[in-house]
């Protein structure tokens, strides 16, 4: 009789009996539209005239996503077994086409780079380096590039990448910044900002 009641104790620790049920979901997800976000000194740009570049900075949004079917199993041999992790969310695995370029262009005339030309090198990304003596992080500045890895890692909703400006165009004139990624699949999406007054 004994062995009656500890039958299906073992049975649902091997996941033959699934001890909690998880709905299927869709583990990725492709941006299907982009927003670029204008920030000044850590609020939304909101008409200022910019005049120096420490403070300004470009942030990317996935605004509308599509999930791929790729569904997790229901019932699973290893995965129902432990019945404490919580079930997977929609597009938990992130991006299932991991992006392979980024590019950044102005509708105006950048420095001596002409409108619609890339301007990725007044760009750049700050990566972690080491903690100071008092314990405090310290980044360096890295090419816009190196941002790729961080697009690429899980988010279940958008990459959260500060893309900061490093020099001023000094034309006195208003750029709209599109920002363009380009996936392993060969497909691309962009995304437009608004109007900077610098």
């Amino acid at each position: 009789m004994k062995a009656f009641k500890t039958l299906p104790l073992l049975l649902v620790f091997m996941g033959l009996i699934p001890s909690c049920y998880c709905p299927d979901v869709d583990l990725y997800y492709v941006p299907q539209e982009m927003a670029i976000i204008s920030i000044w000194n850590n609020s939304l740009y909101d008409d200022l005239t910019i005049e120096e570049a420490d403070g300004f900075e470009l942030w990317i949004e996935f605004t509308q996503r599509k999930f791929i079917s790729e569904k997790t199993p229901s019932f699973s041999f290893t995965n129902q077994a432990m019945a404490t992790q919580p079930c997977p969310e929609e597009g938990e695995q992130g991006l299932k086409h991991k992006a392979t370029a980024i590019e950044i262009i102005s509708n105006s005339d950048f420095q001596e780079i002409p409108a619609g030309e890339s301007i990725n090198h007044f760009f750049h990304i700050l990566e972690y380096d080491q903690d100071s003596e008092q314990g405090a992080p310290q980044y360096i500045e890295v090419e816009l590039e190196n941002v790729i890895p961080s697009i690429n890692m899980e988010y279940a909703y958008s990459p959260e990448i500060s893309m900061k400006l490093s020099m001023l165009p000094e034309n006195n004139l208003a750029h709209s910044f599109t920002v363009t990624l380009t996936f392993e699949n060969g497909s691309s999406l962009a995304g437009v900002s608004s109007e900077i007054q610098f």
